[in-house]
């Protein structure tokens, strides 16, 4: 996310579908990052514990991959694609969505906009927040969280107002 935002300049305020795309990839390549570090735990693992770490008899599928028929890669333009690499992507990318996630959320939250956390609203008037709406805010604050951090504040017993309501966009943007 922070190459999204000083790098390229996108937050959750720039014209969709550019942070969904954006996302989209930063999932993918998370994916292919997680399973690459899986595989190097996993090699650590074999060798500093060689005798709790076996494998089956005939070993693992994919220890067998190439010796038989090498998988095709298939190119699009001018990069190569393995099957492999498209699994994991798609398998990192499914489970993001089957788990709830939306790819607009991995851009940085915008204070112009909706943040990256942002899940409900209550409709605003030019006038601060009423008590009702500070209650409503408070309840909505503790389910979802804040809409620009995503903090819940659930133990915080400290103060009484946790949560605040603002102006997406904010009053000084508007005018």
């Amino acid at each position: 996310t922070f190459a999204q935002l000083r790098i390229l300049g996108v937050s959750t305020g720039t014209i969709p579908p550019i942070p969904s795309i954006l996302g989209l990839g930063s999932v993918a390549v998370a994916s292919l990052a997680s399973h690459g570090a899986a595989l190097q735990a996993h090699s650590l693992g074999r060798r500093l514990f060689p005798e709790t770490i076996r494998h089956r008899p005939g070993g693992s599928p994919a220890s067998n991959r190439g010796k038989d028929a090498p998988l095709a890669a298939f190119s699009i333009g001018n990069f190569q694609i393995m099957p492999q690499t498209l699994r994991i992507c798609v398998v990192g990318i499914l489970a993001f969505k089957l788990l709830g996630g939306r790819f607009w959320a991995v851009s940085p939250s915008s204070f112009t906009n909706l943040g990256s956390f942002a899940r409900f609203s209550i409709p605003a008037t030019e006038k601060y927040a009423t008590a009702a709406q500070r209650v409503q805010i408070e309840k909505l604050g503790r389910l979802v969280g804040c809409h620009t951090c995503g903090a819940r504040r659930l133990f915080d017993f400290t103060s009484k107002a946790k949560f605040h309501g603002d102006h997406v966009p904010p009053k000084a943007v508007t005018k």
